[in-house]
């Protein structure tokens, strides 16, 4: 992992809201995990779904506690985002991974678009979304 990621390694924000020194919103919790409110608002619904034990992204994901997790996560989804929802996990830097506990975002509550945004998009996106050729501000247009 790059320097930056290497030198938010001793804060951890996560642990912060579990122990109760920043204040989030919980959605869920029980012994072993917590479900609360992202402090980002892109889309109507961002929660992190993180265990309440610190390990880093790959501990997480290879531990015992996160087939719980997905299954508190999409129960959480459906119930909350039932026209759709989206996992997602970021790994490093180059993923644009800001916090060093393990977690899950879970993101809904409107169209969410494209996983990514590039200019090559293919041809079955280009004809679901209507267009004929990728205009990154029609496109936007579309989802505001």
């Amino acid at each position: 992992m790059g320097t930056n990621f290497e030198s938010r390694l001793s804060e951890c924000v996560f642990c912060d809201v579990i122990a109760n020194r920043v204040p989030r919103k919980v959605r869920y919790q029980d012994n072993e995990l917590i479900v609360f409110e992202n402090a980002l608002d892109w889309v109507p619904i961002m929660y992190i779904i993180a265990p309440k034990v610190h390990l880093t992204q790959s501990e997480f994901w290879r531990s015992s506690l996160f087939l719980n997790a997905t299954r508190v996560a999409v129960q959480i989804g459906e119930s909350d985002a039932v026209n759709g929802f989206r996992l997602v996990s970021n790994f490093g830097d180059d993923a644009m991974q800001s916090q060093p506990h393990g977690h899950l975002h879970l993101l809904g509550g409107d169209h969410l678009g494209l996983y990514v945004d590039f200019p090559d998009k293919s041809e079955f996106w280009l004809k679901i979304y209507g267009q004929s050729a990728y205009d990154p501000k029609k496109f936007r247009a579309l989802n505001d």
